[in-house]
């Protein structure tokens, strides 16, 4: 992603990158974003996914007024709660955003 963000920026190209896989990629997405010199804004989907994911990963950052501030903690500055993850094991599904408007 950094290499393919030098090649922009050397066109003068911003940056938007698009993270739909949760609140861990959501994390390195922002550390990711905030070494990134021509970043304009990052795509997010946490908003969409159950109250359950988010408390999963408890540190994630959560857009404000717009905004998403980089956590302080060291790492990516993020815990994984594993008891509450392994009280909701995969299932495979298929997410239509559109489909779910409305409903």
């Amino acid at each position: 992603m950094k290499k393919i963000a030098a090649m922009a920026d050397m066109r003068s190209i911003v940056m938007a990158p698009h993270n739909s896989n949760g609140p861990v990629s959501t994390t390195a997405s922002v550390h990711l974003d905030f070494g990134t010199t021509n970043f304009r804004v990052q795509e997010c989907f946490d908003d969409f996914s159950e109250t359950w994911v988010r408390e999963a990963v408890p540190g994630c950052p959560v857009p404000r007024d717009g905004y998403i501030y980089a956590p302080d903690k060291p790492g990516l500055g993020i815990e994984l709660n594993e008891h509450l993850i392994k009280e909701h094991p995969y299932q495979e599904r298929f997410f239509n955003l559109w489909d779910s408007i409305g409903t």
